[in-house]
């Protein structure tokens, strides 16, 4: 079991890298010119596991797709069989390989988890075929998103504006190099490439509290970004100084 989680989440990591942005609005795409999706039931939905049909059917956020091209993963047995034949939106996320009932509530989830739930639903529309939705939690016998689908992609939709607005912080003000040992304590200093942000200017370190945050973060900020309201200068420290040492 231990190995599987670790293989899932190295997978998440990597279509995380690989896939973002506009997933959100793929949801809504238009059907194909046949008419309405095909729809299935729960228990229907279990029938396409490779044994009783040979189709592979999984679903996430209540889109069905099948992957039974990707028989040697998710195929009797192989690591991901565990999402065949039912919808588990929730796992793609958490890792949980055992889970029973409510595998397909994503309520509680973070702003950061939401995105990655994104990453996966946009992974399943470039590798495999959608081939319907299944009636439930975010879709009805009609194939119109429910009152609980509306509300989560509400949610999605602020967490992806998140993102987008910390993106904005991490390039305005540029995180620290960081280093700690017994006797200096913490030591924190900008550069003009500290953060991973290649730039024409250095900064002075500054303790920066993102909007709603309560913990902080050391962030490279020019002079005259300098803002009161959300920046703290280390005590004891030169407020004009490149680098800084204390001690928690």
């Amino acid at each position: 079991m231990i190995g599987k989680v670790a293989l899932f989440s190295i997978l998440a990591i990597l279509i995380a890298i690989y896939f973002s942005g506009d997933a959100l609005n793929s949801l809504y795409d238009d059907e194909e010119e046949s008419g309405k999706p095909l729809m299935f039931t729960t228990e229907s939905l279990s029938e396409f596991n490779g044994k009783i049909s040979p189709k592979l059917y999984l679903s996430i956020m209540g889109l069905v797709f099948d992957v039974s091209k990707g028989m040697k993963h998710y195929g009797p047995g192989a690591s991901y069989n565990f999402f065949i034949g039912k919808d588990t939106t929730r796992n793609f996320v958490d890792g949980n390989f055992e889970c029973k009932q409510n595998c397909d509530d994503v309520t509680g989830l973070s702003s950061q988890e939401l995105r990655s739930l994104m990453d996966w639903v946009k992974f399943y529309k470039n590798n495999y075929d959608e081939v319907g939705k299944l009636i439930g939690k975010y879709y009805d016998i009609e194939g119109n998103p429910t009152p609980y689908a509306k509300n989560i992609h509400k949610l999605i939709e602020r967490a992806l504006k998140e993102e987008t607005e910390e993106d904005r912080l991490k390039l305005k003000y540029p995180g620290c190099n960081m280093e700690w040992n017994y006797e200096q304590g913490t030591h924190v200093w900008c550069t003009d490439q500290s953060g991973g942000i290649k730039r024409n200017w250095i900064g002075v370190p500054r303790k920066f509290f993102s909007p709603g945050a309560k913990d902080h973060r050391c962030a490279c900020v020019r002079e005259q970004d300098i803002n009161s309201s959300n920046m703290k200068e280390y005590e004891g420290c030169d407020s004009k100084s490149t680098e800084c040492f204390f001690k928690q």
